[in-house]
């Protein structure tokens, strides 16, 4: 096997403005060839040699141009909307909007920033997303795997943009690296005005790989007046996100502001304070006429009607009913507090015998004076 190095290639670019009819070429084709002298070659092993005795003498090569004129730096901001955080427990899906940004001044030279349209696709500006993907083994740094990544779902907001085709696969020596979308302007040249945004959204990322970063690579290609160039933003894995709420395991869009998936887990030592400056309820069960609060020197607990003591059993939605297998020890009910029943009639009511420590407090056949 014998490599060779090519250096220093270059090919002749064509400028071209929103008004031009030049023809820009993306890729183009590069032969290269090679003869040996008779007897100058040495045949090592001859089953490489193709059917008929004679070997190549020339191979094509096709290249991709990368536009390397106009200015270095394309006046964009870049950024996630609100925060760049997706969760990797529980198969939870995530989205996210990437915000581009024109900061250039509306009293600049050259304020707009034209995305060009061509009716050929391949000579339209681009513009390309790529996400690592991989396992968690071997590519931990990954926004996911292959399957997760390719079922996320990548638009440009409005009506202005299209994909190019499908996701495409890229590949290093037959191992999937990323996956890419590649978006163009749709039918006519996308003007972004000066200080004018657009959104990129990301929806139904679901992960599992380990909490940290991963790499959202972002290419411009062919944007007249500009050289290619690649934004590289960060997403990051984790079980907490947080935008206009903070959520802990899930995405639910629940009231709360902290929305919290399978509890919460306090150290043995650990102290969990409601300082609110004030009396008031400061638990909610269910709603406000069920919970927990405190007033002045008395920790209280309210219900609408019913408190009750169980054992075992399970929870379940009829009222004073222990569950499958549950018994009740005590209830509250309307006032009257029954042990043994579930049916209170006085303001105790016991269905059984009543003990002091000296036994039953009034025992079977003790004669009774009443008025």
């Amino acid at each position: 096997e014998m490599k060779v190095i090519l250096t220093g290639v270059a090919a002749q670019s064509v400028e071209i403005s929103t008004t031009s009819t030049e023809v820009r070429t993306t890729t183009t084709d590069v032969t290269i060839s090679w003869e040996f002298a008779q007897g100058g070659i040495q045949v090592v092993d001859d089953e490489k040699i193709p059917d008929g005795g004679d070997y190549d003498e020339n191979t094509t090569l096709t290249l991709t141009m990368v536009q390397s004129t106009g200015k270095s730096n394309i006046p964009l901001y870049v950024g996630f909307v609100n925060c760049n955080k997706v969760l990797n427990t529980y198969d939870e899906a995530s989205s996210l909007q990437l915000r581009l940004t024109n900061t250039n001044l509306p009293s600049a030279a050259d304020p707009d920033i034209t995305f060009h349209y061509d009716a050929d696709i391949n000579l339209c500006s681009q513009l390309v997303i790529t996400l690592d993907v991989g396992t968690v083994a071997d590519v931990p740094w990954a926004l996911g795997t292959q399957d997760q990544v390719n079922n996320i779902t990548i638009s440009i907001a409005g009506d202005e943009w299209q994909q190019n085709g499908s996701i495409e696969i890229i590949e290093v020596d037959g191992v999937v690296q990323g996956l890419q979308w590649t978006f163009i302007p749709q039918g006519a040249d996308v003007v972004l005005a000066a200080r004018k945004t657009m959104l990129i959204n990301l929806e139904n990322i679901i992960t599992s790989h380990p909490t940290g970063e991963a790499n959202l690579y972002l290419n411009y290609q062919y944007v007249p007046g500009y050289k290619d160039g690649q934004f590289v933003c960060q997403i990051e894995k984790a079980p907490l996100t947080f935008d206009n709420k903070v959520r802990v395991g899930m995405r639910e869009n629940l009231s709360g502001l902290l929305n919290v998936k399978d509890g919460i887990s306090i150290h043995e030592d650990g102290k969990l304070r409601f300082d609110t400056g004030t009396y008031s309820q400061m638990i909610d069960l269910y709603s406000e006429n069920n919970g927990i609060g405190i007033q002045s020197n008395t920790v209280y607990f309210r219900s609408g009607t019913n408190f009750a003591w169980y054992q075992g059993g399970s929870p379940t939605g009829g009222e004073i009913d222990p569950g499958d297998g549950g018994t009740v020890f005590m209830v509250l009910k309307n006032g009257n507090l029954g042990i043994g029943t579930t049916a209170p009639s006085d303001k105790l009511h016991v269905n059984g015998r009543i003990k002091d420590k000296t036994g039953y407090v009034i025992p079977v056949g003790t004669i009774v004076p009443y008025g």
